[in-house]
């Protein structure tokens, strides 16, 4: 299968992570991939360059407008040049992922001769600026025109839905985590306790994610206030970067709260399988997901793990970790208490079965295999 996959960049991201791990799988399955973005570059563009051979990286654009009129020029113009590169490559199907890549995939399968394509949802609910708001609504508009849309978890499925898209046929295909890469290496992570100067007895509980509000490090925040008088030895670290502002309010958030001393601001960090391995307990926040793959990773390596109730995130984690409301800090920190009050030897067993659940249900190969016959299928016709 000549198979043509669609981003707008490869950058950081967890869509982006995955259909880089998708052009990885499909290419050592035989098949011949194309990966069009928008613009070059990236740490998922550079992961994927140094995989070599059977993997072509192809930018619409070699870098980004100056001015905003320049920058709308580019979207403009990028369907026609996503169609004429379909054309000359062969693509005999077209795999897009986020609102603008949807909505841009779509139009350059409209140009004869048509490709056929489908769409990657990614997300169980919708928080939209303004910015991406007209992507989304056009994308609902134009949904009854598309052969396939994958949803990566079945409650973003339903949401979608229930908003409107209406595609001629759906599947869920949950992300896929690769149990080689994340494993329990307790080396790796008191390398980075060292680094963080994080005591060898400290109880580590860390959220990893993007410094936005909808992963909700306030909350976070919050319930680790009501944890701190009750576990003394208790860290927690921010794993993540995002807007100065909205770093410094959230450090401000700490401050007040108490936390002055207790809370390690990591930032972005790229050996992610090390920092997993470092945390005692993983806390994911968030206000909206749908498969959160820093929840499977942790659990891949061995982390307990406590979680919001969004997305398929109890689907996933099920009997071996703690689900919570959303916007709780009370019952985040009730769990957190729980989990860090656990024996060693029980917290080790919990993690020992977060891993097989993750190596039996939720694994790149599983993610690859899915998709390839989702591809395929599409690829022969209605008929298929």
């Amino acid at each position: 299968m000549n198979v043509g996959l669609f981003i707008d960049r490869l950058d950081v991201g967890g869509a982006q992570r995955q259909f880089a791990l998708l052009a990885d799988g499909l290419a050592g399955r035989g098949h011949r991939v194309t990966f069009f973005t928008l613009l070059p570059g990236g740490q998922n563009w550079d992961w994927l360059r140094a995989r070599g051979d059977g993997r072509t990286l192809l930018a619409l654009y070699p870098a980004r407008g100056a001015t905003l009129p320049r920058r709308l020029a580019q979207l403009a113009d990028a369907p026609r040049r996503l169609a004429r590169a379909l054309r000359s490559g062969g693509i005999e199907v077209l795999y897009s992922a986020l609102h603008t890549g949807d909505l841009l995939a779509w139009l350059a399968t409209r140009l004869p001769p048509a490709t056929p394509v489908a769409w990657s949802l990614r997300s169980s609910r919708q928080e939209l600026d303004w910015k991406q708001r007209p992507p989304f609504e056009l994308c609902r508009l134009v949904s009854g025109h598309v052969p396939l849309m994958v949803a990566n978890s079945a409650t973003g499925l339903r949401v979608y839905q229930r908003l409107g898209f209406r595609p001629r046929s759906t599947a869920v295909i949950p992300n896929g985590i690769d149990p080689l890469v994340f494993r329990p290496d307790p080396g790796a992570g008191r390398k980075v306790r060292a680094e963080w100067g994080v005591a060898e007895d400290a109880r580590l509980v860390g959220i990893v994610g993007r410094l936005a509000p909808v992963k909700d490090h306030a909350t976070f925040l919050r319930a680790a206030a009501l944890v701190a008088p009750r576990a003394p030895n208790a860290v927690f670290a921010c794993v993540g970067d995002g807007p100065a502002g909205y770093r410094a309010e959230l450090a401000e958030q700490a401050r007040t709260l108490g936390l002055a001393g207790r809370v390690i601001w990591v930032g972005e960090r790229h050996d992610m399988p090390a920092v997993h391995n470092a945390l005692d307990v993983l806390c994911l926040s968030s206000r909206v997901e749908g498969f959160p793959n820093v929840l499977g990773e942790a659990m891949a390596a061995g982390v307990p793990c406590v979680a919001t109730d969004v997305g398929d995130v109890a689907e996933i984690l099920g009997p071996v970790g703690r689900i919570v409301p959303v916007g709780d800090p009370a019952a985040l920190g009730a769990a957190l208490d729980e989990l860090l009050a656990l024996p060693l030897g029980e917290r080790r067993r919990l993690g020992e079965r977060a891993r097989a659940r993750v190596v039996e249900g939720y694994s790149v190969d599983a993610m690859v295999r899915r998709t390839e016959q989702a591809l395929q299928a599409l690829a022969r016709g209605p008929a298929a």
